[in-house]
């Protein structure tokens, strides 16, 4: 269709939110969300477990309207974060490069080190939602206005979901973080624990990279990993464990990789 030919979809998201997508067969595979960190040069954050899954370069970015082809991505050796900058608009090659007059303002990063426990936040990500669970979104129209999936019945939404910070220091193997270097495995990593307010009845599969933010609107850290949820068998009993817990890498790490970008730049 004219939306793939000329890299354009259909969306009203004003925050600087994007969608990382990897293909298979021409459909989306596997997604993460990101967030602009750099409106000059188009850089986003987003999670390492995602783009060292599939391959640096194996996926597009749905930003601000339009489909870019994906871009360089810095890692650090440790942290789950990436950062990946936008190349030329998807279906014009690399002539037509983003402009970023065009773009939102970035999300201001917070300081860090002023988090406390029991400090409100809120979860800002874009992933697949089934029909049932997309009343009251936002919809973004990639499966069907991108993709021309009109027999699928899932569609990105743009998720806001407000939480509570309940451990400043959880420690988390990497073999516990999908995507970590099998030589790494064994080595902890200090992550914010949070908790959503209500239980997102979904999986948070697609959150990966999105930015938490606090009540001034400043990234305080990125999405890493979610506590699964739902019907498990327990003793002799099937019981419901809730969506609600999250693991989300501090900014101070993001703060941390941004001045390793400008020095290498």
């Amino acid at each position: 269709n004219e939306r793939r030919k000329h890299g354009f979809y259909d969306s009203n998201i004003t925050k600087p939110m994007a969608i990382l997508i990897q293909e298979r067969n021409g459909e989306p595979f596997y997604t993460a969300s990101a967030f602009l960190v750099d409106k000059k040069l188009g850089i986003f954050a987003t999670a390492k477990h995602f783009v060292e899954s599939i391959g640096r370069d194996g996926f597009v970015i749905f930003f601000n309207g339009r489909v870019y082809n994906s871009g360089v991505v810095v890692t650090p050796a440790i942290s789950d974060l990436a950062l990946t900058s936008a190349g030329g608009i998807r279906g014009f090659g690399q002539s037509l490069s983003f402009d970023p007059a065009n773009f939102p303002e970035p999300f201001l990063l917070s300081g860090g080190g002023q988090l406390k426990v029991g400090e409100e936040v809120k979860i800002l990500g874009l992933h697949p939602h089934p029909e049932k669970l997309q009343a009251n979104k936002v919809l973004v129209g990639i499966m069907r206005g991108y993709y021309d999936m009109f027999w699928e019945k899932e569609e990105f939404v743009f998720d806001e979901l407000p939480a509570t910070v309940i451990n400043l220091a959880k420690e988390v193997k990497n073999r516990d973080i999908q995507g970590s270097p099998s030589g790494f495995a064994f080595i902890s990593n200090t992550y914010i624990e949070i908790r959503t307010t209500e239980d997102h009845k979904f999986s948070f599969g697609g959150l990966s990279g999105g930015p938490v933010v606090n009540k001034e609107g400043e990234v305080i850290g990125v999405v890493t990993a979610g506590i699964e949820g739902g019907h498990i068998v327990e003793g002799f009993e099937i019981v419901y464990e809730p969506w609600n817990t999250l693991y989300v890498t501090p900014v101070e790490e993001l703060n941390n990789l941004m001045t390793l970008l400008l020095v290498d730049d």
